[in-house]
């Protein structure tokens, strides 16, 4: 995957009603994106402070009403 940036088509998924449906749209749309982030930035992370890096993409598994309001990821 070559990461073209962020379109208006991933932040809408925001605007999508309903838990299901609005995970659906995420895993398709945006994890995809910040997963490919992620391992590209962890090498150079994990060169700055000599520590490995392991992204992590919110799952968002424990939610079982409310669908998100946002998403990320982290080192």
């Amino acid at each position: 995957m070559s990461f073209q940036g962020f379109t208006n088509e991933d932040f809408n998924v925001f605007t999508i009603d309903g838990l299901e449906p609005r995970m659906e749209a995420l895993i398709k749309h945006v994890r995809p994106k910040l997963e490919w982030l992620g391992g590209e930035i962890a090498p150079y992370l994990s060169a700055v402070t000599g520590e490995e890096m392991f992204p992590h993409v919110a799952k968002h598994a424990r939610r079982t009403v409310n669908p998100p309001n946002d998403t990320w990821f982290v080192h």
